[in-house]
C-alpha cells in the first residue's frame, strides 16, 4: 500500500494549483501521473508495511526551502 503524508499531500495540491493557473486539464493529468508514478512503488517491497510519500519535490524548487516549511 502507498500512503500519503499530509506534506507530500499539500505538495501535490500545490503543483495542481500552480499548473491550473494555466490550465486545469493538464493539473489533473500531471496530479494523476504522479499518483500513477507512485503506485509502482508497490511492486518493491522495501518495507513489510507498505510505502510512505514524504514529500513531491520538483528539481527546480528549493528542497532546503521546502524542509523548513514542515
Amino acid at each position: 500500500m502507498v500512503k500519503w503524508s499530509r506534506p507530500a499531500r499539500m505538495d501535490l495540491k500545490q503543483i495542481h494549483d500552480y499548473i491550473a493557473k494555466d490550465s486545469k486539464y493538464y493539473a489533473k493529468k500531471v496530479v494523476q501521473t504522479i499518483i500513477e508514478k507512485t503506485e509502482e512503488l508497490i511492486d518493491f517491497p522495501i518495507t513489510p508495511n507498505g510505502i510512505e510519500v514524504l514529500a513531491v519535490i520538483h528539481g527546480r524548487r528549493d528542497f532546503f526551502e521546502r524542509i523548513t516549511e514542515t
